[in-house]
């Protein structure tokens, strides 16, 4: 598959093992059965039409900014101020990291058709290690997002951006989304979509006595992957960053009134 270019649905696949042994061995077909459904669906869509730019930058990458058949289009393109929200940084098996930044629009600014996050994604060798000047949760910038076109608008790259040295307001901050049903609508656009980022408004995290961590929202509970959290993100929180699979959440930033931002 990297041989022809596939190269996306190659790591996918690559991945797949370790996806599954972090899952308990009960749901672990169910699983894969829902992977391997993904991957058809994704390669009858390519098939059908191989202009489908969704349906390729999921098999084969994104395409470059300057190769984008749309990177001019104002229709993609969003001014305003942006919130960093929370990042990922994860060690992939084929030696690269991969960088995940999410962005969230402040001041209420209207982004037509953005239902989550903004994701800003980058890999780079392992052996460089973490690169300096990446963007921290809770930094605020006066940004100009350029989103690569999509049936989801998710992914983009920033055109010109400052960094403002200014306190976090939290009124400033759109309310919180249902992250369930913000996946499951993503899915009808896109239906080999792995998970969806986005602020879930006011909660607080529970743990059951001998099992895991649950968050609690506004729109319900949300089963977190996680086993442990910084003892300042305990108490009630304004807001959280969660990235969501459909089987269980990752809390990436905690937001504490008191204590500020929490990354976790």
């Amino acid at each position: 598959m990297v041989d022809a270019k596939a190269t996306t649905l190659a790591s996918r696949i690559d991945e797949l093992a370790s996806v599954v042994r972090d899952v308990p061995t009960e749901r672990q077909p169910e699983l894969i059965v829902q992977e391997l459904g993904c991957w058809l669906l994704l390669s009858r869509a390519f098939q059908n039409n191989p202009l489908d730019l969704d349906a390729k930058r999921a098999l084969c990458g994104a395409e470059s900014r300057a190769t984008s058949p749309h990177n001019d289009l104002k229709s993609f393109h969003r001014q305003g101020r942006w919130l960093c929200i929370g990042e990922q940084i994860t060690n992939r098996r084929d030696g690269l990291i991969s960088h995940s930044t999410y962005l969230w629009p402040l001041d209420a600014q209207p982004v037509a058709d953005l239902h989550s996050a903004v994701l800003l994604q980058d890999f780079y060798p392992a052996s460089t290690g973490k690169r300096h000047g990446s963007m921290r949760a809770g930094t605020i910038l006066q940004a100009a997002v350029q989103f690569y076109p999509s049936r989801w608008l998710q992914r983009a790259t920033l055109d010109d951006f400052q960094p403002l040295d200014e306190p976090l307001d939290s009124a400033s901050i759109a309310c919180g989304i249902d992250i369930s049903q913000t996946f499951i609508s993503a899915r009808q656009q896109l239906p080999w979509l792995e998970h969806v980022t986005g602020l879930v408004g006011p909660c607080q995290l529970f743990k059951e006595a001998a099992g895991p961590y649950w968050l609690k929202t506004n729109t319900g509970l949300l089963p977190l992957s996680q086993h442990s959290f910084p003892a300042a993100a305990g108490g009630p929180l304004s807001n959280a960053c969660v990235r969501w699979n459909g089987r269980e959440a990752e809390l990436l930033t905690a937001f504490s009134a008191t204590w500020g931002v929490i990354a976790c």
